[in-house]
């Protein structure tokens, strides 16, 4: 029996960037993340996630957010950009 699955949104989280664009490093030179102390609303992200198609997400593997915790936002945007130059998900 296959169960159909809607997109919800779990987790959003932030940085701090200088005025150079440069992140806010943890010790070990990841970046340090944050998340807002205050009730915010993200209803709109929400929203965008049910629009989503379940087929689209990629599972998330026990070491992908220890990789990404070590990249840094600007390694994440190239990554980001040479994917969606090549159309890769």
């Amino acid at each position: 029996m296959n169960k159909e699955y809607s997109t919800e949104v779990v987790d959003i989280q932030f940085c701090k960037v200088d005025a150079d664009g440069n992140e806010l490093l943890n010790e070990d030179g990841s970046v340090k993340l944050f998340t807002s102390s205050q009730s915010m609303d993200f209803s709109w992200v929400a929203e965008y996630a049910l629009e989503l198609d379940p087929s689209d997400l990629v599972e998330l593997d026990a070491n992908y957010l220890h990789r990404l915790m070590e990249m840094t936002i600007a390694q994440l945007r190239a990554k980001l950009l040479e994917q969606s130059i090549k159309g890769d998900r």
